[in-house]
């Protein structure tokens, strides 16, 4: 089990050059290692914004909002939803 405090956006296809710019500008990324890229499944699960389940190369995870922490801004032009979660993961054996 993983808990875990979170700002997370979201955004389909591949990270455009100028957020990728900023992450670099202020070393919000490790220089040296390149971003992941990844494709997971998720289960829609109709009404819930609380629970995430997904297949992530070979495992099943399970993530629960235990807390909504509030808004947090990052200047005066970016912001994002400050959540607390926690995570179970169960790895394919085979």
């Amino acid at each position: 089990m993983l808990t875990s405090k979170e700002i997370r956006w979201f955004y389909p296809g591949r990270i455009p050059e100028g957020i990728k710019v900023w992450f670099h500008q202020y070393c919000l990324i490790d220089q040296e290692q390149l971003p992941q890229e990844r494709e997971d499944v998720y289960l829609y699960i109709p009404g819930s914004d609380f629970l995430g389940i997904k297949l992530r190369e070979g495992s099943l995870e399970v993530k629960w909002r235990t807390a909504e922490l509030g808004v947090v801004s990052f200047g005066e032009l970016v912001s994002g939803k400050a959540e607390k979660w926690t995570k179970w993961s169960c790895n394919d054996a085979t």
